[in-house]
């Protein structure tokens, strides 16, 4: 008997510790000056469960449907903070979960003494009977704590590989415009970029429908069947954005002069001025299949992708070893009147 209370007194001290080390590491907030955790470690404490579980439920647990508002702060203020966004109907099951695990445990500490009768093998089994399906019930309500995990401090929190890797991504961000100038350094040198685009563009425009007034279809379109050289390339490598996880997206522009086919009315045809006639053969007895050669304008995101651990100190002898570039998007093809 005195084990099994023993067991579920430690199980409900083990919440408790947990729950006064998670809320008094979860926020930290000041200048490089007045940031302390101590106060904060220490006021924590003191506290009893039932308190420790208030403050978890409106501190930690919020609800995924509402919005978390930000606070403007003064200039050098440093804030870290944890929270656990979840469905309202599962912050809800979470929220009774937790009063149950405070109700029990204080139903343990302050109100079992009425259950202990030695004299009474009855009583005693029952205590027993008891004791185990509150084990139970505690381990289902501890559920509302699974997926935190505990560190001993902020610093080992930091030290973390996953941790490391989302602070590189913000260094990325920081050090964009240097990147961007060590990728068009890199570009001047090995033009691979644009040796890319010359050599694999028009395969990806091939088959493409383009649309003018211009085009004397019924519908204003016709299929690009083949294609020339891009001229009047442009890499705008000052808009070179960051996706993540070393990769990176080069908006690019060129012109190009390619052939058409689609499908003219024979008698549109005949009315057409002869030096505007295009190269036509007979399709049926109503239209002529019709090409023609127009001049179009390209505009697209080509990906460049690179290791991230090696975007540290960037050079463009590492551009040039490890950079891997590939035609992302194609994402507007114009006819130029």
């Amino acid at each position: 008997m005195l084990r099994r209370v023993g067991r579920n007194l430690v199980i409900f001290q083990q919440i408790e510790y947990f729950l006064k080390f998670l809320l008094s590491s979860h926020q930290h907030s000041g200048t490089a000056e007045t940031l302390q955790a101590k106060a904060q470690a220490e006021c924590i404490s003191t506290k009893t469960l039932g308190i420790l579980v208030e403050k978890y439920k409106t501190e930690i647990l919020h609800d995924a449907g509402e919005e978390v508002p930000e606070v403007e702060r003064p200039a050098g203020w440093f804030s870290f903070s944890y929270r656990l966004s979840v469905e309202k109907e599962f912050l809800d099951s979470l929220h009774n979960d937790l009063k149950v695990m405070t109700d029990e445990r204080n139903a343990l500490v302050h109100h079992f003494l009425p259950r202990w009768q030695p004299g009474s093998d009855e009583a005693m089994a029952e205590a027993l009977a008891y004791l185990d399906t509150q084990r139970e019930k505690v381990f289902n309500a501890s559920e509302a704590l699974e997926g935190v995990k505990a560190y001993k401090s902020l610093a080992a929190f930091i030290e973390l590989p996953e941790i490391q890797d989302e602070i590189l991504e913000l260094d990325v961000v920081a050090n964009l415009p240097a990147l961007r100038v060590a990728f068009k350094s890199q570009e001047d040198e090995s033009n691979e970029v644009s040796y890319l685009l010359n050599k694999d563009i028009g395969e990806m425009l091939y088959g493409r429908t383009v649309y003018s007034r211009s085009i004397p279809d019924d519908n204003n379109e016709g299929m690009i069947t083949s294609y020339g050289e891009p001229t009047e390339l442009s890499l705008d490598y000052d808009d070179l954005h960051y996706f993540g996880n070393g990769e990176f997206g080069l908006p690019f522009e060129f012109d190009m002069t390619v052939s058409i086919t689609y499908y003219i009315f024979k008698s549109d045809f005949y009315l057409m001025d002869e030096d505007q006639m295009p190269s036509v053969s007979d399709h049926n007895d109503h239209y002529f299949e019709a090409e023609s050669e127009i001049d179009i304008h390209v505009e697209g995101l080509v990906k460049l992708k690179i290791d991230p651990s090696l975007l540290k100190e960037i050079s463009a002898e590492v551009i040039e070893e490890n950079l891997e570039a590939s035609i992302d998007t194609i994402d507007k093809v114009s006819v130029i009147e």
